[in-house]
């Protein structure tokens, strides 16, 4: 986790460690490479727990809390989730921030 800003990645795992239906979150995209701006948003990949029951208001409201959490645009994205021009690119830059197993 060198090029990931620490600050970052610790917060996002202990909200990670309040929410019962992720198995696990990884940083993707400028965050993860060490390349984000000020303005850059933060990309987040979650796994849910296999028989997690994840309604489009709670995911809403995950990525709110996290947009508040870190004061920047989150794109909060599902595991299996992305589109294919995308997932290439993300399977390359994730960072493991958060696994329920560990």
């Amino acid at each position: 986790m060198n090029t990931v800003d620490q600050t970052m990645a610790d917060k996002l795992s202990a909200f990670f460690r309040t929410q019962p239906t992720v198995d696990k979150a990884w940083l993707f995209g400028s965050c993860a490479r060490g390349e984000a701006t000020p303005e850059s948003d933060v990309d987040v990949l979650v796994r849910f727990q296999v028989n997690a029951r994840v309604t489009l208001f709670s995911y809403a409201s995950m990525q709110h809390k996290i947009e508040q959490l870190l004061n920047k645009r989150v794109d909060l994205v599902e595991d299996g989730r992305l589109k294919d021009f995308a997932r290439e690119s993300a399977e390359a830059d994730k960072v493991l921030i958060y696994d329920s197993n560990e």
